[in-house]
């Protein structure tokens, strides 16, 4: 029969209570390890077991100090641990204690590490609990959370809207978002968690900018401040640039809250990043008083709103139902539940004379002069929002506006 050879072998706890020569292998029999020993430290340095290798994630319990945002972590029985941390090891662990917003992680007493995401976004609230899975980024020093497998993102938000006590309200769902830099010079990606379901109030009375029996487009806006995402309501028809690249400026929501042009939030905010999460489109009795249910909810994503721009978009040009020759002074209504564009032309037959134009009763404000003193030809083209009267005007007694057009 051959020669067998026996090495020194023992349970983990013997052998993490043993130092063995320099070069020595011993058996660990608890995990079926072999352990290396340099004649100094105890319980010598184990070898990684080919499932571990193949694993490549060392695993944590949670201490009993383990708390929200300040994980202390050790390692589970029969496992490995990395001595230190190295760029590129994999850590888990479970938790049961959800976080509250940024936090830290000590490992088996290998330092405390910041948890981050990916471009250094701290957790919102929530996102630590759990299975947890992270990364050490040794080029930042932190330790990086990889998103769980649930499937892929919906391309198409879910938000809702419902009415009551003459107030309407719009939500939307848990999801993550990824918003444009705060600085406008950076394309720097700032990725957020929707850990639960976000709201926004519009209180009775609040029209923002609606009228009365004429259907209206409420965007609804995701807004990222200092981290934390927030909603806001803008009227489509207001004519603001909703395309995503530029910040936004937020006016607190109240019942006074009338514009079509305002962006509003339950807080004012400066200088905010945001993105459309969806539409809401309803047509009310009365502008103001909330009371019917939307016609139309709409969440953004994929091609479910191919552009973002109010004015312009959907939009052709069209002449009056009256005839296209008219007297000045006639006051008109713009109706169709988003901005228009008034081309107006005239023939001037007196030196100095102009075709103006005032909203909503409102002083001149805007005009156009004759470019001869006779049969000069005067122009003018304005922005007139949704709901709003108009109303033009020419400089002489017998002035006719000859060429009428809206953009609609």
């Amino acid at each position: 029969m051959a020669d067998q050879l026996q090495l020194r072998r023992g349970n983990t706890a013997q052998n993490l209570a043993f130092t063995g020569a320099q070069g020595e292998l011993v058996v660990d029999t608890t995990k079926n390890q072999l352990r290396v020993h340099n004649g100094i430290t105890a319980g010598g340095f184990a070898a990684a077991t080919s499932s571990e290798v193949n694993d490549g994630t060392f695993y944590y319990n949670e201490d009993a100090g383990s708390a929200a945002n300040a994980y202390i972590l050790v390692a589970k029985a029969n496992t490995n641990t990395p001595s230190t941390y190295q760029d590129g090891v994999q850590f888990g662990f479970v938790s049961a204690h959800a976080n509250t917003g940024p936090s830290t992680a000590n490992f088996s007493g290998l330092g405390v590490k910041s948890l981050k995401y990916p471009g250094g976004v701290d957790p919102l609230a929530g996102d630590i609990f759990g299975r947890v899975y992270l990364i050490y980024d040794a080029a930042n020093g932190w330790m990086e959370i990889q998103r769980k497998a649930l499937g892929p993102p919906p391309q198409i938000r879910t938000i809702g809207a419902s009415v009551g006590s003459n107030a309407l309200t719009a939500t939307l769902s848990p999801c993550f978002v990824d918003f444009r830099s705060a600085s406008l010079g950076s394309g720097t990606v700032s990725s957020q968690s929707v850990t639960s379901a976000l709201s926004i109030v519009v209180p009775s009375g609040a029209t923002l900018g609606t009228t009365s029996a004429i259907q209206s487009r409420i965007m609804l806006l995701a807004i990222l401040n200092a981290g934390v995402v927030e909603l806001a309501v803008i009227n489509l028809a207001g004519g603001v640039n909703l395309d995503e690249t530029t910040l936004i400026n937020t006016t607190a929501i109240t019942s006074g809250s009338t514009l079509a042009n305002a962006a509003y939030s339950t807080v004012a905010r400066t200088g905010v990043p945001f993105r459309v999460m969806g539409y809401i489109e309803s047509t009310q009795a009365t502008a103001g008083a909330w009371a019917t249910v939307p016609s139309t909810i709409q969440g953004a994503g994929g091609q479910a709103i191919a552009a973002m721009s109010s004015v312009g978009f959907g939009q052709t040009v069209q002449s009056f139902t009256v005839p296209s020759q008219r007297t000045a002074d006639v006051v008109y209504t713009n109706t169709t539940g988003k901005p228009i564009l008034v081309n107006a032309a005239a023939q001037i037959g007196t030196a100095g004379s102009a075709i103006t134009c005032s909203l909503n009763g409102s002083a001149t404000v805007f005009y156009g002069s004759p470019v001869a003193a006779i049969n000069g030809f005067s122009a003018i083209t304005v922005l007139v929002p949704s709901g709003f009267t108009y109303k033009l005007s020419g400089g002489g007694a017998s002035i006719t506006i000859t060429t009428w057009a809206e953009l609609r």
